[in-house]
């Protein structure tokens, strides 16, 4: 019988690298294929892995196999711990709970890619720019929606050109990031196992500089760019925050960004221009051919439009709330699985940290087999991820 290598690891830390990812004893046993009692042993020093064993550990816990030799439990591992991200731990309709093992990993991608960008622009020697936007003093959602609108030099007629909604939230995605903000989009990592709508539809991450917005990558497109925004709200405001699809018009901050982010999208101006001239405009019921005319018009989902109808008051609240509980009836169109299949990774890294790692690449900082590394890609897909770049309206 071959003789079985045991790894010399440091107890403690198989008990953190699991405990950090919120991976439950049960679970984390059944990834290893050993016992919860036989974990549980390596945990507490009775017993070893093995290193084939300590290889799947590290896969399971998705941690470098060095980490588990090192001295001691590192003092700080939260994801952005600089932040009050830690303390947004509510969703669904439950009091607080840990983050599920998908979101944290997506944390730590987002603040890999952070400190990658700020990396790769010291050895580029580019400053990177502080983020300067914010909410002036008492600024109304509107007057801060129609200010950020024309900083992103985006108007009403340019944005019905897009022919269509993945046109539409490439071009909100790429104005946003020229503001120096990283956008990521959440992945199909774990085994397939993505984060879920009632976990995470968006968080922003207040850093300066280089603040995130992370967006779920299984919304559909139409969601996902009232994300963007909603979000960009926040930020504004010097907020980290996290929405999901329960999240209402309760708080403050929360009402602030979703009456922020309609009014940008949809200026009562351009709804009222673009409103047939032969309806009423006074408070009524809308027909659903109308709104969907509408929503596609302004590349949004139709809540955004029934809202935005209330706000200016061509629609009731009645109106408004029966038609939001029907769109939160249906169920969410999962977008995952559409396009070349290289193209999900320019999505979950974002343009603005591509082209950098790309650029540093370029320059000869780094390698080829760097950049697949950098972007958590195959090499394979290196080149058609750069003449998708090159190519400014790729579909």
């Amino acid at each position: 019988m071959a003789k079985k290598f045991e790894a010399s690891v440091t107890p403690a830390l198989l008990k953190w690298a699991r405990e950090s990812f919120n991976l439950p004893l049960e679970e984390a046993a059944k990834k290893v294929k050993v016992k919860q009692q036989r974990l549980l042993e390596w945990e507490r020093g009775k017993d070893r892995p093995t290193f084939n064993q300590l290889m799947k550990l590290s896969k399971a816990y998705k941690r470098p196999v060095s980490v588990f030799y090192l001295a001691e439990v590192p003092s700080e591992d939260e994801p952005f711990a600089e932040t009050n991200i830690a303390d947004l731990r509510k969703f669904g309709s439950s009091e607080h709970q840990p983050w599920p093992p998908e979101l944290i990993l997506e944390l730590r991608k987002a603040n890999f890619r952070r400190e990658s960008y700020l990396e790769l622009s010291e050895l580029l020697q580019e400053k990177v720019a502080d983020f300067t936007l914010r909410r002036e003093r008492s600024e109304s959602a509107e007057s801060l929606a129609k200010r950020i609108r024309s900083t992103l030099a985006i108007t009403p007629e340019q944005q019905f050109q897009w022919k269509d909604i993945t046109v539409a939230y490439r071009n909100w995605r790429r104005a946003i990031e020229q503001q120096q903000i990283l956008i990521c989009q959440t992945g199909y990592y774990m085994h397939k196992r993505p984060v879920s709508l009632e976990v995470l539809r968006g968080m922003a991450i207040s850093l300066n500089p280089l603040p995130i917005i992370l967006v779920n990558g299984q919304d559909a497109q139409a969601a996902r760019i009232f994300t963007l925004f909603h979000e960009l709200g926040h930020l504004l405001l010097r907020q980290s925050a996290m929405r999901n699809i329960y999240s209402g018009y309760h708080d403050s901050s929360e009402q602030f960004c979703n009456l922020f982010a309609g009014c940008l999208l949809v200026p009562e101006y351009a709804l009222r221009e673009q409103l047939d001239a032969s309806e009423n405009t006074q408070p009524q019921e809308w027909s659903n051919e109308i709104i969907r005319k509408m929503a596609n018009r302004f590349s949004v989902s139709k809540e955004v439009i029934v809202r935005r109808l209330m706000d200016c008051r061509l629609a009731t609240s009645e109106f408004y709330q029966r038609k939001r509980r029907e769109y939160l009836a249906q169920t969410p169109k999962k977008q995952f699985g559409r396009g070349p299949f290289h193209r999900r990774y320019l999505n979950w890294n974002g343009e603005h940290y591509t082209r950098k790692v790309l650029e540093a690449y370029q320059e000869s900082f780094i390698t080829y087999l760097d950049v697949a590394i950098y972007l958590d890609t195959k090499v394979k897909f290196i080149e058609p991820i750069q003449n998708d770049l090159a190519t400014p309206d790729f579909q």
